[in-house]
């Protein structure tokens, strides 16, 4: 069931090299995808990357057109944490399905020039909402959101992901003084936030496994939604 304020539709790709088009294209098969809506799913485009014989991809040189009239479509490639642009290029993309939509997209691999680094304080501005990241709040996780309309500001809640050891009690994200807050896409459909924490206890005390999170947050430029992804890992395995 969609909800009335149509989220994001999470899809599925089935991509395929087009035989009759250039070798570095590939046909997007979208199942399910909403018409004029946006659309998010998690990609692995190596396999087609290498077939099309692309040396190194620049996520920002990775765009979708119509097969039939070759229309550019609202697109963004979101390297993902592992991202390597010859050996693991994965991710997440999200685009918006044009009106009238077969379900079929071509991408493309094409070149793009890579960004000056700009300065960033770790505020992300949309219409609906702002979001504040703090590398010495929450462990870069949120720490104040407001908005606009109403100039309503909420700041001061608490990010409790945590884990938990029966002996020494709960490690938080909160708790990590060195986090890392990066700025990882900044697009026409939504701008990503990348923070990376430690599970500990206080500055100093972590778990022995060394457990960590790599929060993922899409801000949409259009929409008052936001699409959160989190990986979990560790160093060693606790038991």
């Amino acid at each position: 069931m969609r909800s009335p304020m149509q989220m994001p539709a999470v899809v599925m790709f089935f991509l395929g090299v087009v035989g009759h088009t250039r070798a570095d294209h590939v046909l997007l098969l979208v199942d399910d995808a909403p018409p004029g809506q946006l659309a998010v799913a998690t990609v692995d485009l190596t396999g087609a990357a290498r077939w099309c014989k692309v040396d190194a991809v620049n996520p920002r040189g990775v765009r979708a057109v119509t097969v039939v009239e070759g229309e550019e479509v609202p697109f963004q490639f979101v390297p993902g944490v592992d991202f390597d642009p010859q050996n693991r290029i994965a991710g997440t993309a999200v685009f918006r399905m044009p009106p009238g939509s077969d379900g079929r997209l071509r991408l493309e691999f094409a070149s793009a020039e890579t960004p000056k680094t700009e300065a960033w304080d770790g505020t992300v501005t949309t219409p609906a909402y702002v979001v504040e990241h703090d590398s010495k709040k929450e462990g870069g996780l949120p720490s104040a959101i407001t908005f606009p309309k109403t100039g309503k500001r909420f700041e001061g809640f608490r990010g409790n992901d945590r884990v938990y050891d029966a002996e020494k009690g709960w490690f938080g994200l909160r708790n990590d003084p060195e986090p890392s807050v990066e700025l990882v896409a900044r697009g026409p459909l939504c701008t990503v936030v990348r923070v990376r924490a430690r599970y500990m206890k206080s500055a100093r005390e972590a778990p022995p496994s060394k457990p960590e999170a790599v929060y993922d947050w899409h801000y949409f430029h259009d929409r008052p939604l936001v699409y959160v992804r989190a990986e979990m890992r560790q160093e060693e395995p606790y038991a």
